[in-house]
């Protein structure tokens, strides 16, 4: 399950390994028997610090990767305002955050995984969230 932080069409970012090239969204896996709203709100909350206002789910993504199969939950996080206040260290899994940013997705300095979030984050940048049509995906 992950979040999706739009503040000012920028996109709110984690980069979880120092030697990550890439950044990822809030979130995370489930533990068994959460639902996938409960999934996304424990898991924001546990890396910000900040409960998440869970908003429509934008889409679905099988990932299919050597032997992986996944399946992925990305949901519009309403309350962006409240993750300008991110203090790692008050977060009970901060440590699991090597930095975030608010970023812009337009000047393409920084990777996103999994690659198709910068099309489907301009889209909703200029469509407007109550214009975006739900998806199902499949990512290698």
């Amino acid at each position: 399950v992950r979040g999706i932080v739009i503040k000012d069409k920028k996109l709110l970012v984690f980069k979880l390994h120092p030697e990550a090239t890439f950044y990822s969204l809030p979130g995370g896996r489930l533990e068994f028997g959460e639902t996938i709203y409960e999934g996304i709100q424990r898991e924001i909350l546990e890396e910000t610090g900040i409960k998440p206002v869970v908003g429509k789910l934008l889409l679905v993504n099988q990932l299919i990767q050597n032997d992986r199969h996944r399946v992925e939950f990305f949901f519009f996080i309403e309350n962006a305002n409240d993750f300008e206040k991110i203090d790692l260290s008050k977060a009970s899994h901060g440590f699991e955050v090597v930095s975030f940013e608010f970023t812009d997705i337009k000047d393409g300095v920084i990777q996103i995984k999994p690659d198709f979030l910068k099309d489907i984050v301009k889209e909703i940048i200029e469509k407007g969230i109550d214009n975006f049509s739900f998806r199902i995906l499949t990512s290698h």
